[in-house]
């Protein structure tokens, strides 16, 4: 739970004052996909707290079933290692659905094979553990609309 507190804390500080946030269209959409409950739900709360619409999926099968479901995401955020559907395969089919959006793996620890695969398919690569800062700073950056 300490951890959770810390993150939230530098979440506040990494992301400023909400009401000074301003959106030019709709809600994005994004779908977290871990299977580690605990990171799912402090991932699903640092998206919406940056202006996201956000839908979970606790399996790489439970993943394949929203994005059948949905018409439209803006960016895919998944783990890798999650059994039978790995992030790698969720990346694959969200690539082929929603090629506009943005894909990001994570992964808990380092392999060059995964990450080369996952940036091959324009897959941003994150290892475990990284910086909230970081994640928001290449959501934002990759959703922004030109002026």
């Amino acid at each position: 739970m300490l951890l959770y507190i810390y993150l939230y804390c530098h979440l506040e500080v990494a992301m400023g004052d909400p009401k000074k946030r301003v959106t030019k269209r709709a809600k994005r959409i994004a779908l977290v996909v871990d299977d580690d409950e605990t990171l799912r739900e402090v991932l699903r709360e640092v998206l919406e707290k940056s202006g996201f619409r956000v839908f979970t999926a606790c399996s790489g099968e439970d993943a394949l079933v929203h994005l059948e479901a949905r018409k439209h995401l803006d960016v895919i955020l998944s783990d890798q290692d999650m059994g039978r559907v790995n992030g790698l395969q969720v990346i694959g089919a969200s690539m082929l659905r929603f090629p506009e959006a943005i894909h990001l793996l994570m992964t808990g620890g380092e392999c060059a094979e995964v990450k080369h695969r996952a940036e091959s398919l324009g897959a941003i690569y994150l290892e475990k553990p990284f910086s909230l800062m970081l994640l928001i700073a290449a959501v934002r950056s990759s959703t922004e609309e030109p002026a």
